[in-house]
């Protein structure tokens, strides 16, 4: 193997052994793993899996409550994704940069960031990030983070129809038995958190 293949390699399985490692609950060695594949990918550069490795950092950090670091990952993502031209990966950094500045108090610029992620996805078209942006808006909807003219369970009764349509079951599943739950509380304003991959 060459030293760029053997570099993408690394990045690569590091990434899959962090995967493994959050699975399991072991948020700070996966953390480490996601470091190392961060500087496999910046070595290539590979901008998209550098983009995606900084994202999950990210998501870790969200886990354990420290939103400041949360949203520099989600920043440096986003910055990544956008030199990548890669607008999948740049709304999921920016949705995550939204749920950090949310759990961090800051509304404006929550606000701004969905914003920025809903530009980035056709309103025209059914897509997976489309979906992403209004689960997520759902969710800031339910926490009273943001107010908008639909309601919550609207956002995410559309999102299933899309995750359906594009055969993403299991994300529509999470939103069946999501709603089916709001349904039978009658609570709508009540959060009820849908795990964010």
């Amino acid at each position: 193997l060459g030293r760029v293949d053997r570099q993408r390699m690394a990045a690569e399985v590091s990434a899959l052994l962090a995967a493994v490692l959050q699975a399991r609950g072991a948020m700070d060695e996966a953390d480490a793993a996601l470091a190392k594949s961060c500087r496999a990918y910046a070595a290539l550069p590979d901008l998209a899996g550098l983009s995606d490795a900084l994202r999950q950092r990210g998501e870790i950090q969200m886990a354990h409550g420290i939103y400041t670091r949360a949203l520099a990952f989600a920043e440096e993502a986003a910055r990544q994704a956008r030199q990548a031209n890669r607008v999948g990966l740049h709304v999921k950094a920016l949705l995550l940069a939204a749920r950090a500045s949310a759990a961090a108090g800051d509304t404006n610029a929550t606000h701004l960031r969905m914003a920025d992620a809903f530009a980035l996805v056709p309103q025209d078209e059914a897509t997976l990030e489309r979906a992403d942006c209004m689960v997520a808006l759902a969710d800031l909807l339910e926490a009273a983070v943001l107010t908008s003219d639909r309601p919550p369970e609207a956002l995410l009764g559309e999102a299933q129809q899309l995750y359906r349509d594009l055969g993403a079951t299991i994300e529509a599943e999470k939103l069946q038995r999501r709603l089916k739950a709001m349904t039978s509380t009658g609570d709508h304003r009540r959060p009820t958190p849908v795990p964010h991959t």
